[in-house]
């Protein structure tokens, strides 16, 4: 959550950096020791920033939008709240103003609870994009943190796209219309990550889930929950099918090929995806015969 507003679908800018503050000196995160002391870790972008007042409102200005990860207005609010029980500082800062979450008690219902506030300081000088930054994360964080190339393609160089996918009649005039509204959809594609890493399900370049499959897979889809664990397998199984219907990539046809001749059993996404769809007739659907 904390990475994906910075992404530039939808930060609006073009470019995102991951920062660790070590020994006093800023270093990238591919040069960062996961092991070391940090003192500071810093997401930042170039884009065009957003208003302080959509810190505290469960709202998306991104929900309609195609190249975006963030649909729900959550993902502040979470990692807010997740730094707070750490007893972690956190600081967020766009435009003119800077931000910063605390827990505010109140009693309600006979219950103690603690709302979640943010004190916001405009600062009287204009920042383009927007910055989060944590102080003295923890050694936890500091590590997940180091992880983010393995599970975010922008931070990651080592990928290969394979093949992209083919845009039928309807999408491309989805597209057209999309473009109308100053939007454009994210294109779903094969890839191959590094050697002997472990195929993996992508949304809009966040990993999802490993899968068990040849190929690793970005997807471009909507329909995801806001935690990112859950989608729509049938979903993914219709979206792989077209990438693989439209792929003219040799490579990526010959090894499936070749897999399916040595172990047609294997259960791999692409057997999945490639299977003929059976539809379920009356008689054979749960309700219909009383199991459900």
């Amino acid at each position: 959550d904390g990475v994906s507003n910075h992404l530039p679908g939808d930060s609006g800018g073009t470019a995102l950096s991951v920062k660790l503050q070590q020994g006093g000196e800023w270093k990238d995160i591919k040069q960062a020791d996961p092991e070391a002391p940090t003192e500071s870790i810093l997401f930042e972008d170039n884009g065009k920033g957003y208003d302080a007042g959509l810190l505290s409102v469960l709202f998306s200005s991104k929900s309609a939008l195609g190249l975006n990860v963030g649909q729900h207005g959550e993902g502040l609010k979470l990692i807010a709240a997740a730094a707070l029980r750490e007893g972690m500082p956190i600081q967020f800062a766009s435009r003119n103003w800077r931000a910063t979450p605390y827990a505010k008690g109140e009693i309600i219902g006979g219950n103690t609870l603690q709302r979640l506030c943010f004190n916001v300081v405009e600062n009287g000088t204009h920042r383009n994009g927007s910055q989060t930054l944590f102080s003295t994360p923890t050694q936890a964080l500091v590590k997940e943190v180091c992880q983010l190339p393995a599970k975010v393609l922008l931070l990651n160089n080592t990928y290969r796209e394979l093949s992209q996918g083919e845009k039928s009649p309807l999408s491309q005039f989805s597209y057209l219309f999309s473009k109308i509204q100053g939007e454009t959809t994210y294109p779903s594609r094969i890839i191959e990550l590094e050697k002997d890493a472990h195929p993996g399900l992508f949304v809009k370049g966040i990993r999802v889930s490993d899968k068990h499959a040849l190929w690793s897979y970005d997807l471009g889809i909507k329909g995801i929950s806001p935690d990112r664990a859950f989608i729509d397998p049938e979903v993914v199984k219709d979206e792989v099918r077209e990438l693989l219907k439209s792929c003219k990539n040799e490579e990526v046809v010959s090894r499936i090929l070749q897999v399916a001749h040595l172990s047609p059993d294997a259960g791999y996404l692409e057997f999945q995806a490639l299977a003929p769809k059976v539809e379920m007739s009356d008689e054979m659907h749960p309700f219909r015969k009383g199991i459900i």
